[in-house]
């Protein structure tokens, strides 16, 4: 009888090991790294430029942000203005 209650106690006590041990494997399983998403205003450009679509461009003389970002241009942008005309060069 003093043998079965020792084995009792022993099993008992592998089984109550072995689940903190499978617990313990869970809780500390490492995460995934998080990412963090560049936000628009962590990007910069240079004096003249403005970001538009994470990429700098200079909104007097872009057609395809001629004015504002996205404001396309079927002709010429002229300082910021939509024009058919080409801007000449005055000497």
């Amino acid at each position: 009888m003093q043998f079965k209650l020792q084995l009792f106690i022993l099993l008992v006590t592998l089984l109550v090991l072995s689940i903190d041990a499978a617990l313990l494997r869970k809780s500390t399983k490492p995460q995934p790294p998080i990412i963090k998403k560049r936000q628009p205003q962590e990007l910069a450009c240079g004096t003249g430029l403005t970001m538009c679509n994470e990429r700098c461009v200079n909104l007097f003389t872009s057609e395809n942000h001629c004015g504002s970002c996205g404001s396309f241009c079927p002709g010429h942008c002229l300082d910021g203005t939509c024009t058919s005309l080409k801007k000449r060069n005055h000497f």
